[in-house]
C-alpha cells in the first residue's frame, strides 16, 4: 500500500516535534492492530489486517529512534508549563520509551477511559510505563486484569522483553506470591511481590499481638504505594474533611502522619478494653485510601481492603464473646436509607446513581454508644 509522501517526508525528520508525534501514532497503531489480530484471529478482516501490518513495520523501522520529553501523569487541565522551552528543550529530550505501544494499547481500550480519569499514563520511561500499566490492573474489575494480563506479556515480549518473577520488591502482606512481574533484557523494571520474609516498613512498629501482623503489613504496604503511586487520593476525615485530594505535598505528609499515628494506637492497645474504636479509626484511614474512580471491589485493591476490614468484624466477635456488647454495620446500597448513620459523607461522580460507592467508616455501636458512619456516594439522578 502506498503511503501519502508527505507521511514519508515528515518521518524522515529527526528533529521535528510533529514526525515524533506521527511516529508515536504510528506505533501505537501497531500495537492495538496487533492486539485485535491475536483476540480475534479468525475475524472477517484478518487477512487485511495482516496486509497492513506488513505495511506498517518497514515504515517504523526505517523512522530510526524516537526522541522526546518525559510526560508526567497529569490531569486534564493541569497548568502547562510556565514555559515553552520547558517542554520542548532538547537537554531534557531522551529516547523514547520502547514500551510506548503498551501505553497506547491500554490508553486506545475504552474500559479503562473512566478508570483513568482524565489522565494519561506517563510516558517518560520503561519502567514507568511498566509499573503503571500494572498498578492501573490492580485497581480494575479481576475479569478485565486478568485479560490485560497476558496480553502485556505478550506485547513487551514482541519488543524482546522478558517478564521476569523474580526482579520484584517485596511487601509484608502474609503470604508469598507475585502481585505483578518485574522486566528483564532490552527493559529493566522492577515488579512487586507478597513475600512472608518481607520486614514492616521501618515506620510501622511490629505489633505484640499475632492478631494485628496482617494490619500491619497492610499499613507498610499503602505506606509503599503512597510512595509509588501519584494517581492516590485521600479522604480522610481528620486530615481533611471537604473533598478528595491527590496525596501530593501537604496532603500527603499529613495523611501519612495520621495514618501512622493510629496505627500506633492499635499497637499500643487500649487499656482494659478490646481496641475496637482504634481499629474502626485505623480501617477508616486505611479505606479512606482511593483512586479516583474508587478501585473495583474484585480488584486487587479492592480485596486487600476487603482483608484489612475482616480483622475489624474478627476484633468485633473476640469482643463480643467475652461480653462486650458491639454492634457493627456496614454502610451500602441506597443513600437514602442510610444517610442518618452516615451524615458526613462525600459525594462523587461514580456509581450508580442514589447509591453508595465506598464504605470508609463503618457505624458502630459499643456499650449503647453509637459511632457514625462514612461513605462515598453517588447523588440520584446522575447518569453514570
Amino acid at each position: 500500500m502506498p503511503w501519502p509522501e508527505p507521511v514519508g517526508l515528515l518521518l524522515a525528520r529527526p528533529d521535528s516535534r510533529a514526525s515524533q508525534a506521527l511516529r508515536w501514532g504510528l506505533r501505537g497503531l501497531r500495537a492495538s492492530l496487533q492486539a485485535a489480530l491475536e483476540e480475534v484471529p479468525g475475524d472477517p478482516g484478518c487477512a487485511e489486517l495482516v496486509g497492513l501490518l506488513a505495511e506498517l513495520d518497514p515504515l517504523l523501522e526505517g523512522t530510526g529512534p524516537l526522541s522526546g520529553p518525559s510526560l508526567p501523569l497529569t490531569e486534564v487541565g493541569d497548568p502547562p508549563p510556565s514555559s515553552p522551552l520547558e517542554r520542548h528543550s532538547p537537554a531534557i529530550n531522551t529516547a523514547a520509551p520502547r514500551l510506548l505501544p503498551l501505553a497506547q494499547a491500554i490508553a486506545a481500550d475504552p474500559r479503562f477511559r473512566e478508570m483513568l480519569h482524565g489522565t494519561v499514563l506517563r510516558e517518560g520511561g520503561d519502567e514507568e510505563i511498566w509499573n503503571d500499566v500494572q498498578r492501573l490492573l490492580l485497581r480494575a474489575p479481576a475479569d478485565l486484569a486478568e485479560e490485560w494480563r497476558p496480553r502485556c506479556t505478550t506485547l513487551v515480549s514482541q519488543l524482546g522483553v522478558r517478564v521476569d518473577s523474580a526482579r520484584t520488591e517485596a511487601l509484608p502482606l502474609g503470604y508469598d506470591g507475585v502481585i505483578y512481574p518485574g522486566l528483564t533484557g532490552s527493559v529493566e523494571a522492577t515488579g512487586l511481590r507478597s513475600a512472608l520474609s518481607a520486614p514492616l516498613d521501618p515506620r510501622v512498629l511490629a505489633p505484640p499481638e499475632s492478631d494485628l501482623h496482617f494490619l500491619a503489613g497492610v499499613t507498610s504496604a499503602c505506606l509503599w504505594f503512597i510512595e509509588h503511586d501519584p494517581t492516590l487520593h485521600h479522604c480522610l476525615r481528620s486530615v481533611f474533611r471537604f473533598g478528595i485530594p491527590r496525596l501530593t505535598g501537604d496532603q500527603r505528609q499529613r495523611y501519612l502522619a495520621e495514618l501512622l499515628r493510629l496505627w500506633e494506637r492499635v499497637r499500643a492497645g487500649s487499656p482494659g478494653g478490646h481496641g475496637l474504636k482504634e481499629l474502626l479509626d485505623l480501617d477508616e484511614a486505611l479505606h479512606s485510601l482511593v483512586y479516583l474512580p474508587p478501585a473495583d471491589p474484585t480488584s486487587w485493591w479492592g480485596r486487600l481492603q476487603a482483608q484489612a476490614r475482616d480483622t475489624l468484624f474478627q476484633a468485633r466477635d473476640r469482643a463480643v464473646r467475652d461480653g462486650c456488647q458491639v454492634h457493627l454495620q456496614l454502610l451500602g446500597g441506597s443513600f437514602a436509607d442510610i444517610n442518618r448513620l452516615a451524615p458526613d459523607s462525600l459525594q462523587v461522580d461514580y456509581g450508580i446513581p442514589g447509591e453508595v460507592t465506598v464504605c470508609l467508616r463503618v457505624w458502630t455501636r459499643i456499650e449503647g454508644e453509637e459511632l457514625k458512619g462514612r461513605v462515598l456516594y453517588r447523588p440520584p439522578g446522575e447518569e453514570p
